[in-house]
């Protein structure tokens, strides 16, 4: 009979161990901390009909090219993509979810309270889906125009993209790039054989069209200093126990030990009298803070260095 053995592993073996992933990790992870961080703006689809016959409305359209080139940008090792939430939330908080075009200066705006360097601005001004084929009907068993046929469908594409640098709002690269993708697809007795539209055959319209522009941003970045951006990031408290003040920003956004933030207050809320509408207030600066301790992707804790009354929900403005 078999029985499990307890193996002793000497100590010596388990510091050498110890020793050699302290040093693997911290350059891998060092690594990590020098990709540049981009956020991709939906795309604009202006210059595009708002629906059409494949019923597939373009704003899907729109979100699916920024997905896409988000995807190859961060499949280059060059760059550190902001999560889809977290844009969502900024362009939500900035009123700038649906309002259209997106200029480079609200781009560096954008970028700048989502802590990144760099923002893709994009629009697509062609997207065309063109059939043919054709189809012979039968008599008899089955009803009239329900015969055997075939037809190849075609999907074209025209995208073009800047690069805007956060820090200046200098347009650093702009690229453009078309694509097309055919797919076949056949029918039996009123059967259909084969795809019908949806998000993924719209991702193969556009992919070879978002491959170039990823290389065309990445070489219009190949000389950005990852180390030039700083300040601007702007984040909130989260929580506030005695001396330690928790707030909601970490190496995501490469938050480092010292960094020092401004904190505001925002006044009484103004309520529009006729429609209810909140109108906002006026922000105070209540002191400042500084980081003591990085603990997550989106949690740092600091400590006061001026100023008193913090509460969370203040926000916290990068010096």
């Amino acid at each position: 009979m078999i029985r499990n053995a307890r193996v002793s592993v000497p100590s010596s073996v388990i510091l050498a161990l110890v020793t050699l992933l302290s040093l693997v990790f911290p350059a891998a992870l060092a690594e990590d901390d020098s990709r540049l961080r981009v956020a991709v703006i939906d795309f604009d689809t202006e210059a595009l009909q708002a629906s059409w016959h494949f019923s597939w409305h373009w704003s899907n359209l729109s979100r699916s090219a920024a997905a896409n080139l988000a995807e190859e940008l961060f499949k280059t090792g060059r760059f550190r993509v902001i999560e889809r939430q977290r844009l969502d939330a900024v362009l939500g908080e900035q009123n700038l979810g649906d309002s259209g075009r997106i200029d480079p200066t609200t781009a560096a705006r954008i970028g700048k309270i989502l802590g990144v360097q760099l923002v893709v601005i994009g629009s697509i001004s062609e997207f065309g889906i063109k059939e043919q084929g054709a189809r012979i009907p039968q008599i008899g068993k089955w009803k009239w125009g329900r015969g055997i046929g075939g037809k190849l469908v075609t999907g074209k594409c025209a995208l073009s993209a800047r690069l805007v640098d956060t820090t200046t709002a200098e347009i650093l690269a702009i690229g453009e790039a078309e694509s097309s993708y055919k797919f076949g697809k056949g029918e039996f007795a009123g059967a259909n054989l084969g795809t019908t539209w949806d998000s993924g055959m719209a991702s193969k319209v556009l992919s070879k069209a978002v491959e170039k522009l990823a290389r065309d941003i990445a070489a219009g970045a190949a000389n950005v200093d990852p180390s030039t951006f700083r300040g601007g990031l702007v984040g909130k408290i989260a929580k506030v126990s005695g001396d330690k003040i928790f707030v909601n920003l970490g190496s995501s956004s490469a938050v480092k030990v010292g960094d020092r933030f401004t904190v505001t207050a925002l006044g009484e809320v103004i309520i529009d009298p006729d429609t209810g509408e909140n109108l906002g207030g006026i922000e105070s600066e209540i002191g400042e803070i500084e980081i003591t301790q990085v603990v997550g992707a989106k949690l740092s804790v600091a400590r006061p260095i001026a100023g008193s009354g913090f509460a969370v929900g203040n926000k916290i403005t990068m010096k």
